[in-house]
Formats: C-alpha cells, sequence, structure tokens
C-alpha cells in the first residue's frame, strides 16, 4: 500500500476527465519537454550523495528521501504535466557521461519515485532494468535485442527509459496515442470499438503468480473506461497474430476483422510520433495511453556505440484507474510488476 501524504498530496491522484488523443502533427512537444537547470541537476546531485552517505541502495530510496523544498513544486509540476496532459513526458539533462552510472541510478530512481513505485519487469524480479542487446535475457524479451519493437504497451502503470548512450545506426522510439486510435474507430467503425471493448484473451508467457493459469480467465478489453479515464491495453489480447497461434478455435470472422481494422488504424503514419533519444533523456509513457516501439539498430564497436537504455517500470501512486479486466496479472499483494519466479519465463511478447 502507498500512502499519499500531505507533502505530496499534489502530486497523487489521477485526473477524472476524459483526455483527448493526438495525432503527430498535433503533439506539443515543447509542453512534453523539461529541460533540467544548472541549478536543478546541482541540487539532484546533492541529493544523490545524500542517499549515498546514508547507505541506502538505488532501490531504498523513495521520494521522502529524495526531496529538496527548492525541488518540491518542479518536480510535482512534472508529475502533474504527466497525468493531466498527453501521457508523454521528456527530461533531458542527466548528467550521464559527468557520473558514474550508479549515481545516474540514483539520480533516476529518486526522479521516478516522485512518479510511482518502481516494480519488477520480469520473472527475474528486476526493478533496474537495461536496453541493450543481451543474450539470453530471460523470457527473449525484445528489449535485449536490436530487433524491431512492434508498437504494444507494457503491463504497468508507467514506463521509463533513460538514455546513457545511442547506437550509431537506428534505435529511434516510436509512440502512438492510443486514445487517438480510440477515436478514430469510434468515428469510423463504432461496431468493431465494440467489440474491442468486449477483448480478448491473453495468455501470460508463463509470468503469472504461482497458481495462476497460464491464461486469463477473462477476456482483456483492448479499450475501457474507468472513473472518466479512457484506456488502452495493445498485448497479445489486441494482435491477431497471437490470437490465431493461441485462440484460433475461438475466433470469429468478426474478431479477424476487429482485429485487422485495429493493426490498421494503429500504424496509420500520420498517428506515429518518432523521437531519437539522445545521451542524458529521458521519457516517461503513460502505458494506458500511449503505444511505443523501436526501430532496429546498429552498436558500434566501442561501449561508447552501444546502446544502452534504464529502464523502469513505475506502479502509479495510486495505481491509475483501469478496468480491472485490463490487468493481465493479478499478483495477491495488490502491487504490479511480475513476480520473480524460479522457472524462466519461456516466451514474450
Amino acid at each position: 500500500m502507498i500512502e499519499v501524504t500531505e507533502a505530496f498530496a499534489r502530486e497523487d491522484g489521477w485526473p477524472s476527465f476524459t483526455k483527448s488523443g493526438w495525432a503527430a502533427d498535433s503533439f506539443d512537444a515543447e509542453a512534453a519537454r523539461i529541460r533540467f537547470t544548472p541549478r536543478t541537476v546541482e541540487l539532484l546531485l546533492g541529493l544523490v550523495d545524500k542517499t549515498k552517505a546514508m547507505g541506502l541502495g538505488v532501490t531504498d530510496i523513495d521520494r521522502d528521501v529524495f526531496d529538496h523544498p527548492e525541488l518540491r513544486e518542479s518536480v510535482a509540476g512534472w508529475v502533474r504535466a504527466f497525468k493531466e496532459g498527453q501521457g508523454l513526458l521528456n527530461l533531458s539533462g542527466f548528467p550521464v557521461h559527468d557520473r558514474p552510472l550508479d549515481d545516474i541510478w540514483r539520480m533516476y530512481w529518486g526522479i521516478g519515485a516522485h512518479f510511482g513505485l518502481g516494480v519488477s519487469q520480469n520473472t527475474h524480479g528486476q526493478l533496474m532494468g537495461t536496453v541493450a542487446v543481451q543474450p539470453g535475457l530471460v523470457g527473449a524479451r525484445v528489449y535485449g535485442t536490436a530487433s524491431v519493437a512492434p508498437l504494444h504497451c507494457d503491463r504497468i502503470d508507467m514506463l521509463t527509459l533513460l538514455c546513457i548512450n545511442k547506437a550509431p545506426r537506428g534505435g529511434e522510439n516510436v509512440f502512438v496515442s492510443s486514445l487517438k486510435v480510440w477515436e478514430l474507430i469510434e468515428q469510423e467503425r463504432p461496431d468493431i470499438l465494440a467489440r474491442l471493448k468486449r477483448g480478448y484473451p491473453q495468455h501470460r508467457n508463463f509470468e503469472q503468480p504461482e497458481g495462476c493459469s497460464s491464461v486469463t480467465p477473462y477476456r482483456v478489453p483492448v479499450f475501457g473506461e474507468e472513473q472518466g479515464l479512457r484506456s488502452c491495453y495493445y498485448g497479445g489480447n489486441a494482435m491477431l497474430v497471437h490470437q490465431e497461434a493461441k485462440f484460433a478455435e475461438i475466433l470469429t470472422d468478426a474478431d479477424r476483422e476487429a482485429l485487422t481494422y485495429l493493426a490498421d488504424v494503429v500504424n496509420r503514419p500520420e498517428l506515429a510520433l518518432h523521437q531519437m533519444l539522445e545521451p542524458g533523456s529521458a521519457v516517461f509513457i503513460n502505458n494506458h495511453e500511449i503505444m511505443h516501439s523501436r526501430t532496429a539498430f546498429e552498436d558500434g564497436d566501442v561501449p561508447s556505440e552501444k546502446r544502452l537504455l534504464l529502464r523502469m517500470w513505475l506502479q502509479g501512486r495510486p495505481c491509475r484507474p483501469i478496468p480491472q479486466d485490463m490487468r493481465v496479472i493479478h499478483n495477491p499483494s495488490g502491487e504490479l510488476g511480475i513476480l520473480r519466479k524460479d522457472v524462466q519465463a519461456v516466451a514474450a511478447e
């Protein structure tokens, strides 16, 4: 349970109004960009040094520790801009090549702690993830390869990435507003929208808690609304290739038409926002409002030319309201993320 304290009350909670989606040409990049000033960096590094003096590990850092009166209003503003705005926020100015990586992790984790609670990203129980070529990564997840990552949503409230090094070629991030996809389908094919709101089952890739089935015993909606907020989950439940591979016996022609139409809308070029993360820049992504992907990349020969991003999954404070069945995994504790398991996952989205 995450408690809301008076000191941070303005950072907590979610908007209760229906947000609009955006196409690439209507995305307000300036409203989504936060550039650290030299003073901000100085204060943030002071907090980094404070956590080291306290003997804290990176994942022991919480927002009460990583707090300074001179920063408090700014950081609260970043969180509000993320939750109430376009679902995508860029923070730039991390001194990634001026401090050891442990210091950068402390700074990044400390800022992330104001957005939410860091949770496990895989069955290794990994809280501090990296996006880089990692042969043999658990579950063969695409973030451990140099391959194209297709558009999808992660199974968490927020995904955040911080660029340490970029590759000489490729590795561009692509974002699509799932709220805009909802709006377009609602305008063009309301009959298909109703079918997508009903949803489809999904295989859990052996990442479910012990004692739970490997397939959701319920349909996972692609689109849904809770407490005034529209949400989307675009994973195996929304991809025809997954449904044909796992659930072909229950698919109807109408289902195939709906999932094909959904994919066509999702991949319309005018919806795709392209961004190349530069070293020292981080992006915070609202997984229930934004789909993300990445182009293939080629690493260089020296360490500074090997693509490396830091990665966190963040549970909202409180959890973002979404339809209950949009959660693919329900942990007994109520905490989001993937519980650590002794048996490695053998498949991944």
